[in-house]
């Protein structure tokens, strides 16, 4: 009788082939010819025909190795955020209220996962290529930000140049030309004031 660590093993290895076989199907349609897992096999050797086969698989495949190249670049795009405070202190009352609360969401939800049926789905070595993508958009948003950051500054350098422009050519003169017609009146009251003079002496010699 085996023991159950080998009959655990066993499972366990007949599950990795189960897997291996839905990814085959995933990728080309069809499976090829089964893996000889036969009883008379032993562990070492079922397990290390899996992985052969695996190895395989991925040799054949690129949106597989473009998979696993981006895995081990973005290990992070793969991780399925959970959370696991659910709360195991709530009574069968209450349980059966957050429930019926939300029993509409049920149908809505099977309806819309139906409806994702109708969603042509890209293919995988186009989903690989355009997550492979991620870091030239990174580096192109960086090189927007500092193009939007170089034209703030000349904005900024351009309006401190008009405004000089604006003081230097626009005041000052202004200020000059106030001067100069300033100039202007005074002597155009004093040629006045002038020729009244010499009115007022040629009225006064003419009594003489």
């Amino acid at each position: 009788m085996a023991n159950s660590f080998d009959v655990t093993a066993l499972e366990t290895i007949d599950l990795l082939q189960g897997r291996l076989e839905r990814i085959e199907y995933i990728l080309y349609g069809d499976v090829d010819v089964a893996i000889d897992t036969s009883n008379g096999s032993s562990i070492y050797e079922r397990l290390s025909a899996v992985e052969h086969k695996l190895q395989q698989v991925v040799l054949e495949s690129k949106p597989l190795k473009e998979l696993l190249k981006l895995y081990s670049n973005q290990p992070n795009l793969f991780h399925t955020p959970y959370s696991d405070s659910v709360p195991t202190n709530m009574d069968t009352a209450t349980m059966l209220s957050v429930i019926n609360a939300s029993a509409s969401l049920f149908s809505e939800t099977a309806s819309r996962l139906s409806s994702m049926n109708d969603i042509p789905i890209p293919s995988p070595e186009l989903s690989a290529q355009l997550i492979a993508l991620q870091p030239r958009i990174a580096k192109i948003e960086a090189i927007q930000a500092n193009q939007l950051l170089e034209v703030r500054r000349l904005i900024e350098r351009s309006a401190a140049i008009i405004e000089k422009w604006y003081l230097t050519n626009i005041l000052e003169n202004g200020e000059i030309w106030a001067s100069l017609d300033k100039r202007i009146r005074q002597i155009e009251i004093n040629i006045r004031q002038a020729k009244h003079a010499k009115q007022r002496d040629v009225i006064l010699l003419g009594k003489d």
